[in-house]
């Protein structure tokens, strides 16, 4: 049995986001998006491993980075 464990809505370009992040009863972690436009069609990744999570949030971590960069800033890391 799944349960969602946070919950974040965001503003974006394409519209309002909704990201929920659940723990299923054996470890993996399921991550839905959905727009406030089409609720119906969401998308859904299950992680099974560790790392791919991790990658995913450097990921997220290192593009803010070149995005601040970009916009002028200093960045230190």
């Amino acid at each position: 049995m799944s349960h969602r464990d946070y919950c974040m809505h965001l503003s974006t370009k394409e519209g309002q986001v909704v990201v929920q992040v659940g723990v299923e009863d054996s470890g993996e972690i399921k991550l839905e998006i959905s727009t406030a436009e089409d609720e119906d069609n969401n998308t859904v990744l299950t992680f099974k491993s560790d790392s791919d999570v991790k990658g995913l949030i450097e990921i997220l971590r290192w593009s803010r980075v070149r995005s601040l960069e970009a916009q002028g800033f200093k960045v230190v890391v």
